[in-house]
């Protein structure tokens, strides 16, 4: 059985719904410090998070929102970078 601590997600941490939040939020006005904002990191932590590792599908779905090709399409490749990462986990 795991401890209380193991069960809560720490705040400074990007899980996979964080990350689509963040991606939901660039999307609308385009802006990494809003979107950082909204889901309570700082500007530096999702550029740091897209430079690392495996964040090859994360960097895609954030371009997409950035371009503004439109909310559903940011939408769309967010979700394709979550299911991705529910299937490596």
């Amino acid at each position: 059985m795991g401890s209380p601590a193991n069960s809560k997600t720490r705040r400074d941490v990007w899980t996979p719904e964080r990350q689509l939040r963040f991606l939901a939020i660039l999307a609308q006005p385009r802006s990494v410090s809003g979107a950082a904002a909204g889901v309570g990191m700082s500007h530096e932590s999702p550029c740091r998070l897209r430079k690392g590792p495996g964040a090859a599908l994360l960097g895609v779905a954030w371009d997409r929102a950035l371009e503004g090709t439109g909310c559903r399409t940011a939408l769309a490749s967010a979700r394709k970078f979550l299911a991705e990462i529910r299937r490596s986990a």
